[in-house]
């Protein structure tokens, strides 16, 4: 084999061989990259920014499809976007999917039923938090900046963990290891719960959730003193789950 065949040859061979390394890569942990701290640089191809209330439209939706999502009735979606309750959405289209601010800011009437399986004392405590505790023991270690991403939320072997706010699945498994068996819920454009730690899910990826409804059970295998690894994100940040959660009676 001449001198330049065999140069042609190896950069052939490094080039397939660093391919296969990307690909083994990015399957191995399809969620790092949500949490981990975001690089430095944005991608050029990264997806069109979608206002927050708002969702573009994906392969496969529909507008019932879209409501479950986001803990919503088909019926409300159409009537904030203008459209017929059978409009078949189009891929790309961009959705309402929450209320209009001005319409948002009137009081809620007291008689308004409280989300599924949330208690009264909880939902007394603070009705304008965003989520609900996932989990009723004690949290016996905070979010800090720089050092903790999550607050670990103590409780008992087999205890039921629940869904702080509507969403979808978007991860059920034990690929990302400093969680164990991890469920990750997608709120919205902007908020992603993920819930850690786990001896068993109760849900898969795709399943439409609702706040308070139950996800997984605490206790991981061997784990003498149980506990939830509870990890709030805002986009690509990590913030204080307990900043969105009602403050607990004294």
């Amino acid at each position: 084999m001449s001198l330049q065949n065999f140069c042609h040859w190896l950069a052939q061979r490094l080039l397939i061989a660093s391919v296969a390394f990307m690909l083994a890569a990015c399957a191995s942990a399809p969620w790092r990259g949500q949490f981990s701290d975001p690089p430095s640089t944005t991608a050029l191809t990264a997806p069109l920014s979608v206002m927050a209330g708002f969702y573009r439209v994906n392969p496969g939706d529909t507008l019932a499809s879209v409501a479950i999502g986001f803990g919503r009735d088909a019926e409300q979606i159409a009537r904030w976007n203008g459209l017929p309750g059978n409009y078949p959405v189009s891929v790309g289209e961009l959705l309402r999917v929450a209320p209009d601010p001005v319409a948002a800011s009137v009081p809620v009437p007291a008689s308004a039923p409280e989300p599924a399986n949330i208690t009264t004392a909880d939902a007394a405590v603070s009705r304008n938090a965003r989520f609900v505790w996932p989990a009723s023991g004690p949290v016996i270690s905070g979010f800090e900046p720089g050092q903790s991403r999550a607050i670990r939320i103590g409780g008992a072997t087999g205890e039921t963990i629940k869904a702080a706010g509507s969403g979808r699945v978007i991860y059920a498994g034990t690929q990302i290891k400093a969680y164990g068996l991890l469920v990750i819920i997608k709120h919205d454009q902007n908020l992603v719960s993920a819930y850690g730690n786990n001896a068993k899910v109760l849900v898969k990826e795709g399943d439409a959730v609702k706040q308070g409804q139950p996800i997984a059970e605490i206790g991981a295998a061997g784990d003498p003193a149980p506990y939830l690894i509870f990890e709030l994100r805002d986009g690509t940040k990590a913030v204080d789950p307990q900043g969105y959660l009602p403050k607990r009676a004294s």
